[in-house]
């Protein structure tokens, strides 16, 4: 779903970054090994280094599902008796949720599905496209596009970075008039068809499968495969070049097999 009016919001919104070794095009061998939360209103903070075979100068972490338990006890803490907890990160559906959901996956942490995951990316863009002369959207750019002290020797230290969010998003909110955060929501614990390239926010609400795995099973089962073919056939079945005239559903036609080997191990999934 889209959240563009704060009283669809139900729940603390917490800003989360992290820092990992490895390539988001192999989400799966990646390993996070810095982990920093900040809700909103800067009241609650959570950090943790996480111990990796890759993280030498690291060795008195401690593991990763330690640091997921106590990083998810923190989050219930947040979330007190409220609905659920909407953890924002920048390029967060097609980078940090993918990572943190795989390497929870991987220790056998349980993501709860009172998570929800937000795109302050996402968020950005859709209130800037208006504007002319536009930043760069990668954080250091945002930042000093808005005016938000930014130290680049500071940089990629997931607590650091996560507290620069939080006050850009607190400060464009104020000096734009919108809300803290707007756009597509999606449960942590489910992969999002936004894995696909060039589905954004507006085809996936757009999409009735709005996980990856549903949508490709709902492609197999009515083709076979995920070819070019016959993903444009699922697009078709579900009308979205109807609903969405200007969507280019040929070339995510082409995305659709991409992802799933990526995330689902689309070569198992169909044996």
């Amino acid at each position: 779903m889209l959240i563009n009016d704060p009283a669809d919001i139900h729940g603390p919104l917490v800003v989360m970054d992290m820092e990992w070794t490895g390539d988001t095009k192999n989400p799966q061998r990646t390993h996070v090994y810095d982990i920093a939360c900040v809700s909103i209103d800067g009241a609650s903070t959570y950090q943790s280094y996480v111990f990796t075979m890759c993280s030498g100068a690291m060795v008195e972490a401690p593991t990763a599902a330690a640091v997921f338990e106590s990083w998810v006890k923190w989050l219930e803490q947040v979330k007190g008796d409220q609905q659920n907890v909407y953890l924002i990160a920048h390029n967060a559906f097609r980078s940090d949720a993918p990572v943190l959901y795989h390497n929870m996956q991987r220790v056998g942490v349980r993501i709860p599905d009172w998570l929800l995951v937000m795109d302050s990316l996402h968020h950005f863009r859709y209130h800037m496209r208006h504007q002319k002369n536009k930043p760069k959207f990668d954080l250091q750019s945002m930042a000093l596009a808005n005016d938000v002290t930014f130290d680049l020797q500071c940089m990629h230290a997931a607590q650091y970075d996560a507290a620069v969010l939080q006050t850009l998003l607190c400060k464009f909110s104020d000096q734009n008039n919108v809300p803290l955060i707007t756009g597509a929501v999606h449960p942590l614990s489910k992969l999002s068809t936004m894995l696909v390239r060039g589905i954004g926010p507006v085809v996936f609400d757009a999409l009735p499968d709005k996980t990856l795995y549903t949508m490709c099973c709902a492609i197999i089962k009515a083709s076979g495969n995920l070819s070019e073919e016959s993903c444009e056939l699922y697009f078709k079945s579900v009308y979205l070049q109807e609903a969405l005239p200007l969507c280019h559903t040929a070339n995510i036609s082409k995305e659709v097999a991409n992802a799933a080997r990526r995330h689902l191990q689309y070569l198992e999934l169909v044996q």
